[in-house]
């Protein structure tokens, strides 16, 4: 899966076609708003950065919360409706799937905060992951 993944990835950072909705800043913003929302019910958000064609969160579920998957489908329901109407289109905005991950130890946990966060330093966006405007990282992340 790991492979398959920094495969997919890495082709999603390179895709020359888009689309690349998620760089409108009225809807990146739509997303990073939802996501904090989100967080307050439902997860603890350790990192995000929305890319221009993908988002990446790493999370940690809340036990007594809704089951993941009804968190997300409100989520990319609630954005991708609002998020049409932004860009002025009615298909679908989301992928059906998304690609998820249980984080087994902490080694792995810091791999992932690091990934998510040079995404768009590894996209060439940026050179420091910091200057990025839609990448967050909890303040606890590494202390």
């Amino acid at each position: 899966h790991r492979r398959f993944f920094g495969r997919y990835d890495a082709a999603l950072d390179t895709n020359p076609n888009g689309p690349y909705w998620l760089r409108e800043s009225a809807v990146a913003e739509l997303v990073i708003e939802s996501l904090r929302f989100c967080a307050e019910k439902y997860f603890h958000l350790w990192a995000f950065c929305i890319m221009p064609n993908h988002v990446h969160v790493l999370l940690k579920h809340q036990p007594e919360a809704l089951p993941m998957s009804k968190v997300l489908q409100s989520h990319k329901g609630f954005t991708g409706q609002v998020a049409n109407k932004l860009l002025d289109r009615t298909d679908q905005f989301w992928h059906r799937e998304t690609y998820d991950h249980v984080v087994r130890d902490q080694n792995e946990f810091d791999r992932i905060a690091r990934y998510i966060l040079n995404n768009p330093v590894k996209a060439k966006l940026v050179e420091k992951w910091e200057d990025w405007p839609y990448t967050y990282a909890h303040p606890e992340l590494w202390s």
